[in-house]
């Protein structure tokens, strides 16, 4: 048994209260971690066993199953907690100090969520895009990072944004994309999962933060998570196309999470929201092969711009901002896999949560280098970054239907053909997407709300039959409906290599005569529309025009902290059960 492991399976039940002595429960504890250990490095490819990256696997897993033990968790927990601890496992972690702490602290957190009842695929250890496939995937593959691209390049970007000399289309997609996150954050406040995270992580130590919606305070670094988590719950945030990383959501909610610790204004959150959301971008655009290898590209650059941000509302100077960035780079993590559960989630809360740890708090030791490591372990490409000339910020795309980015093409489609002969008419239709689309998204039986999400038939049915693709259309009640079923069985979905990544062709016949359309997305909506989005989503919501007036203008309030206040709790105007019970409430907000 490595030392790496056994230093983090000590630290995780020691941070969870337990004493990491040889006695009682706490020493099967720890022998049931260990033996989950051996066995996962036994699974791992011959030419991975014993490196430093299987060490901060096995290490990760180890902790998760030492505190669900320790706690008495039976089987079914114990299998999730293994399950978020295989999608939280460092992409680059290595088996110092800095792996040691971050496996610990993932570790912990994923064995509290599942406590909580938050899920992860059946197959996250042993699955097509599992823990094990993913790391053999990376084996021996790694040819460096982009020349010249080191944490200093991107902190010289970063520390040098000025809000009033940026153009008027970085500030409004800056206000567009943080109004778009913050909306999303109130309306998921009162879903039991949100809840339940917020009483897992109430225990954790560190400067004071408020989340939207949810009572009392948590620690900022909690307060992220549950923030990041919940913007990304109904996947109806954002998303960047050319990297496929959804930025709002992981940046923002740090940014919302330090309100009250930085005394920061509207601005100074803006400024630090397009820092960091510049810097995931890059890094999701120097690796793309993550993505093909089974890394959900959220997870892996999440972390590098919610630590940029939190940096920078820290005061930090270059050499600070520098840490944090290659700190960061140790948290990248999340597996494909992970698609329609809770892990998904849990992805951007943890990039969330990383951000203010070791970019506000600096609690997290740092490795030199830790983002160049991480550029060569997911083999980035080379090439001269774009800084500072190209603003990636205004290419992001909030998201006008609640599931994942590559079936919206599909939505749009369906709509297209609704508008042709309407939802009753009865028809046999083959839908091409691309190889990607289909891969994420090609279940044609979802079994629950969330995995609908990522079923390319489903979509299309929801989009023909009721016209939109709101969250209330992906709970189970709508993917049980008889309706929804049939329309499923008509599409015959096929993987095309010819098609673009969102690109979808459709070819349906209806009364004998056959017809053909394309759509190529992912469509962009227009400021008007986001913020129309946005009220409908907090339509429940008692004062709800104030908060997203607040919202879309935070250049013009003076503390953050006021939209904590106008935000008195929780907002559930599309509960459903693909999340589990949501707690009936009406939010009160106050000008």
């Amino acid at each position: 048994m490595s030392t790496a492991v056994r230093s983090t399976v000590d630290a995780a039940l020691e941070l969870d209260g337990f004493s990491s002595t040889e006695s009682g429960d706490t020493a099967r504890a720890r022998a049931a971690g260990f033996a989950v250990a051996e066995q996962l490095g036994r699974l791992l490819p011959e030419e991975l066993r014993g490196g430093a990256g299987t060490a901060a696997a096995a290490a990760t897993v180890a902790a998760a199953v030492a505190v669900a033990f320790a706690r008495g968790c039976r089987a079914p927990v114990v299998t999730h907690a293994i399950g978020l601890a295989a999608s939280s496992v460092g992409a680059s972690a290595g088996d110092d100090a800095s792996a040691v702490t971050s496996a610990a602290e993932a570790g912990l957190r994923a064995a509290r969520l599942a406590i909580a009842g938050w899920d992860a695929p059946d197959g996250s250890i042993d699955g097509g895009k599992g823990l094990l496939a993913v790391l053999g995937a990376g084996a021996g593959t790694a040819r460096g990072s982009a020349p010249g691209v080191e944490a200093a390049h991107v902190a010289d970007l970063a520390a040098g944004i000025r809000w009033h000399a940026l153009d008027e289309a970085v500030q409004n997609a800056a206000k567009v994309t943080f109004g778009n996150a913050a909306a999303l954050m109130l309306a998921a406040s009162g879903e039991s999962s949100v809840r339940a995270a917020a009483t897992a992580l109430a225990g954790e130590r560190g400067a004071a933060g408020r989340a939207l919606g949810i009572p009392g305070r948590l620690s900022a670094a909690a307060a992220a998570f549950v923030q990041g988590a919940a913007g990304h719950l109904e996947d109806f945030d954002d998303t960047h196309p050319p990297s496929i990383v959804h930025p709002g959501a992981p940046v923002a909610a740090v940014v919302l999470a330090l309100a009250d610790a930085t005394k920061a204004s509207g601005v100074d959150a803006l400024t630090a929201l397009v820092a960091g959301v510049e810097a995931a971008l890059l890094v999701g655009e120097l690796v793309p092969d993550a993505l093909a290898r089974g890394w959900h590209m959220t997870g892996i650059a999440g972390p590098i711009g919610a630590a940029v941000a939190g940096a920078l509302l820290g005061g930090a100077n270059h050499s600070r901002l520098i840490r944090a960035i290659d700190a960061a780079a140790s948290h990248a993590s999340g597996l494909t896999e992970a698609l329609g559960t809770l892990a998904k989630p849990m992805h951007v809360g943890n990039a969330a949560h990383c951000g203010v740890l070791v970019g506000f708090d600096d609690a997290a030791p740092s490795r030199p280098g830790g983002l160049a490591r991480l550029l060569s372990t997911l083999n980035g490409h080379a090439g001269p970054p774009e800084l500072g000339v190209r603003w990636r910020i205004t290419e992001n795309v909030v998201k006008p239907y609640a599931c994942g980015v590559l079936g919206h093409s599909a939505i749009d489609l369906s709509l297209r053909l609704r508008a042709l002969v309407g939802p009753e008419k009865p028809f046999d239709a083959e839908l091409r997407v691309s190889t990607l689309a289909a891969a994420a998204m090609g279940r044609t039986d979802p079994r629950d709300g969330l995995a609908s999400k990522f079923s390319v038939p489903h979509a299309f049915a929801v989009g023909y039959l009721f016209g939109d693709a709101d969250p209330q259309r992906f709970s189970a009640d709508v993917v049980g409906d008889a309706r929804v079923r049939a329309i499923r069985d008509r599409v015959r979905l096929v993987a095309d290599d010819t098609c673009e990544r969102y690109e979808a062709r459709l070819r349906v016949t209806c009364d004998g005569e056959a017809t053909e359309l394309t759509a190529v997305g992912p469509q962009r909506p227009t400021p008007g529309q986001v913020r129309a989005k946005a009220a409908r989503l907090l339509a429940a919501c008692s004062g709800a025009d104030a908060f997203v007036d607040a919202a879309f203008g935070a250049d013009r309030l003076g503390p953050l902290a006021e939209l904590h206040e106008l935000a008195s709790g929780p907002a559930t105007p599309f509960g459903g059960p693909h999340h589990g019970p949501s707690i009936s409430r009406t939010n009160h907000l106050r000008h």
